[in-house]
């Protein structure tokens, strides 16, 4: 089969690595696109997915269902280099990563494969937050909480800690720390101009409203970074709430320590 550069791989052990892929099936750390004649816009998603989760592999030329479609030789060369020049270009990935794409030949055919490690920082696609569980990528953006534990998990994988013995416990007061200050950020962030108690709720994506007054409302309201735009009727249906500008001052320093809520 004539090779499109230098990275043609028929050795058997790496063809039978992509088969035992093939046959795990698509999943948290597998992903399949056909991308027969052109590559699927789709696969930038699934990178950045990657990149903020747990790592995984791409194989190009393999349908949903596990079929070895291959890649049409006329057009490996050009979808090679439209990979490596939209991971390039922070407009689309950001920070942009260095991945290369692998040929290897399979049953006669080109598949694509490459290999997505998992970040030490939070990457965006086109402007978007991917994350990925078992049925796919999931765009996050709007919910901050999912956003705000994935900063948080990045932060905690790379913490350096010095021995055994204090690992357990250190990770679990960061964890503990980091996830009061993360939320405390953005709920100030949430703020934008007069909102209503659901309006905010919703932001944060949390469902329980009790939990959300207790927990967010109530101590921003008493630490006076928060105030109701009906104060003499506290439980009207059209009470609102806005930063004071205490709580202004308040999330400028905060951002200027940690990156949730910008």
């Amino acid at each position: 089969m004539k090779s499109h550069g230098t990275n043609l791989i028929t050795n058997l052990n790496e063809v039978e690595r992509i088969l035992s892929l093939i046959r795990k099936g698509e999943g948290l750390t597998i992903e399949f696109k056909e991308s027969g004649r052109a590559l699927s816009k789709s696969v930038y998603q699934t990178v950045c997915a990657f990149l903020n989760r747990n790592g995984g592999n791409i194989l190009l030329g393999v349908a949903d269902d596990g079929r070895i479609t291959g890649i049409d030789q006329g057009n490996i060369s050009r979808i090679k280099r439209e990979f490596a020049s939209t991971l390039n270009n922070p407009e689309k990935i950001s920070p942009p990563p260095y991945l290369a794409l692998n040929e290897i030949e399979v049953g006669g055919v080109t598949v694509l494969q490459v290999f997505v490690p998992e970040s030490s920082q939070v990457h965006r696609c086109a402007g978007r937050i991917f994350d990925r569980n078992e049925d796919g990528d999931i765009d996050i953006t709007g919910n901050t909480r999912s956003v705000a534990e994935l900063y948080i998990r990045k932060q905690n994988f790379y913490v350096y800690l010095p021995t055994a013995d204090k690992k357990e416990i250190t990770t679990e007061v960061t964890r503990e720390v980091t996830t009061e200050v993360a939320m405390e950020v953005l709920f100030l962030s949430a703020f934008h101009g007069e909102m209503s108690r659901r309006e905010l709720q919703a932001r944060l994506g949390l469902k329980n409203a009790e939990h959300f007054r207790q927990k967010y409302l109530a101590p921003a309201l008493e630490s006076g970074l928060i105030e109701m735009t009906i104060p003499e009727k506290p439980k009207s249906r059209l009470q609102q709430y806005r930063l004071t500008e205490k709580g202004g001052k308040e999330l400028e320093k905060m951002r200027k320590k940690h990156p949730f809520g910008r």
